[in-house]
């Protein structure tokens, strides 16, 4: 029987899924207290970079699974707040799909006290994905179309969308980085990044090999990348900024190998009581039911 096991980034003791393909991991080289989940690792033992966290966030913790996890067949990662909803029904795809024509990266948003999303967490039916020779599970993209482009006009491409919230030398730099350590890939990032969609959030499932072989190109570019920066940016600006650069990453290393991608929409437990997040939750149970 081939493993899957789906990391669960954390800094925090909250609710886990209870599957046992699920592998919490907690990030960042810190005190660990109250975190009494048996299944839990932790991303300062072992070959590992857990001090880089604060710049690096759910990085570490890839970093230590790719260093550290030898077992595993299939490798995935999700975060203890966000999660793929790998089970949808009809009505609930095209509730989603009317949400991302209004918002480019629509997320549902659920209560962690709910338990009526939870069973669609369960990835029981990952396998049979992978033997439709599909290559990786990724989050639905963030996809920006027309109407998306005149109302967020700096939006038009995935630099505007980076520069419009981070610093534009750092977006220079990572693209300068790719093209020195491996120009092959030149023309698939300019495809990718001068398109209107992209994989945020660094979640994915894949099958080990391909993991192991994304993970040294995309260490060798973030590392490079990691040097070059050093010094030019302001510390409230270097805080969490590799993290922010990898997520450009994905798009890109799909693209040049030419990969058949699955995708799911994310699961965002938030208990804050905005309006909109309670018209969301309370029409997905109900489409849910149906």
């Amino acid at each position: 029987m081939k493993k899957i096991s789906i990391y669960i980034a954390t800094s925090k003791n909250k609710w886990f899924p209870t599957n046992e393909s699920y592998k919490p991991i907690h990030v960042g080289d810190s005190e660990m207290h109250g975190f009494y989940d048996k299944r839990m690792c932790f991303d300062n033992t072992g070959d590992n970079i857990s001090k880089k966290n604060p710049v690096y966030c759910e990085l570490t913790a890839l970093y230590w699974i790719w260093k550290n996890d030898i077992d595993s067949d299939y490798i995935g990662l999700s975060h203890y707040r966000r999660y793929f909803k790998f089970n949808n029904n009809v009505l609930e795809r095209a509730f989603f799909r009317l949400l991302q024509f209004v918002h480019p990266q629509p997320i549902l948003v659920f209560k962690s006290t709910s338990d009526f999303f939870k069973d669609d967490l369960n990835p029981k039916g990952i396998l049979d994905v992978f033997d439709e020779q599909y290559d990786i599970i990724l989050p639905k993209p963030a996809r920006w179309n027309i109407f998306h482009r005149l109302i967020y006009r700096k939006c038009r491409s995935m630099k505007e969308i980076f520069v419009d919230k981070h610093p534009e030398i750092a977006w220079n730099i990572f693209q300068d980085v790719i093209v020195d350590l491996y120009p092959e890939y030149q023309d698939a990032m300019r495809l990718f990044l001068d398109g209107h969609k992209n994989y945020y959030f660094n979640m994915f499932i894949m099958r080990k090999d391909d993991f192991d072989d994304y993970m040294g190109w995309m260490f060798s570019i973030l590392f490079e990348a990691e040097k070059r920066l050093n010094g030019k940016l302001s510390d409230e600006e270097w805080s969490r900024q590799i993290g922010f650069l990898a997520e450009y990453l994905i798009g890109i290393y799909v693209q040049y190998h030419n990969m058949k991608v699955k995708d799911y929409p994310v699961v965002w437990i938030n208990d804050t009581k905005r309006f909109s997040y309670t018209v969301v939750r309370s029409v997905y149970e109900i489409l849910h039911k149906l």
